[in-house]
């Protein structure tokens, strides 16, 4: 890729962290793990970089949305966990677009970023273009969870999960039972004739 000099590779959620972690990852949005991808852990040392990239397919990527729909559509959320702090200065997550001056968050072990790549109307948001910064000293550690619109696999027109998923409030309720929420599912995950479809690739203005 482009203006990217890390490492990265790609591990699947079979081990009990990483599916620990999908389903946090979950439990923030109402989807559910049929929507992850797998787990992308990525590595940098210093001077290394991810330049400024979108993490939602564009038209600049596929020739139509419909080749996303058998790996369930377009990237709907995104959340990028911090697996350390960086010893030294550098590698801040940077979104140019975010308000007027932009936004830069300094990695900080055991804290998350969580995004979505597709407004409620529908439209690819630009807003999101983000960057790695260069690590100055030292290294950096992370990993994304990239949670899709409809479970992956789905054919088109097949539905993902319409209720949201259940998520404790992590206290413990009268009898010693957790006491549970429902997490409302996202914009852009149900199917029908008032969903919004992401099969457009339309890009908001």
């Amino acid at each position: 890729v482009s203006g990217r000099s890390n490492r990265w590779c790609c591990v699947g959620s079979e081990h009990a962290v990483l599916a620990a972690a999908v389903e946090r990852a979950c439990w923030l949005t109402g989807l559910t793990a049929a929507h992850a991808e797998e787990v992308q852990v990525v590595h940098y040392t210093a001077g290394q970089q991810y330049g400024h990239h979108l993490d939602h397919f564009t038209s600049r990527d596929v020739k139509s949305a419909r080749e996303l729909l058998p790996g369930g559509g377009n990237r709907l959320v995104s959340v990028f966990v911090y697996l350390n702090s960086c010893a030294g200065a550098g590698g801040q997550t940077h979104f140019p677009l975010a308000g007027r001056e932009g936004l830069r968050v300094p990695p900080v072990c055991g804290s998350a970023l969580l995004w979505h790549n597709i407004d409620k109307r529908g439209l690819l948001d630009a807003r999101t273009l983000h960057a790695g910064e260069p690590v100055e000293r030292g290294s950096k550690w992370g990993m994304n969870i990239w949670l899709r619109q409809r479970p992956r696999g789905g054919a088109c027109g097949e539905a993902a999960p319409s209720g949201g998923v259940v998520a404790t409030d992590g206290e413990e309720a009268a009898g010693g039972s957790l006491a549970a929420r429902r997490v409302p599912a996202p914009p852009m995950t149900s199917t029908g004739p008032k969903a919004k479809e992401a099969e457009t690739l339309r890009e908001r203005n």
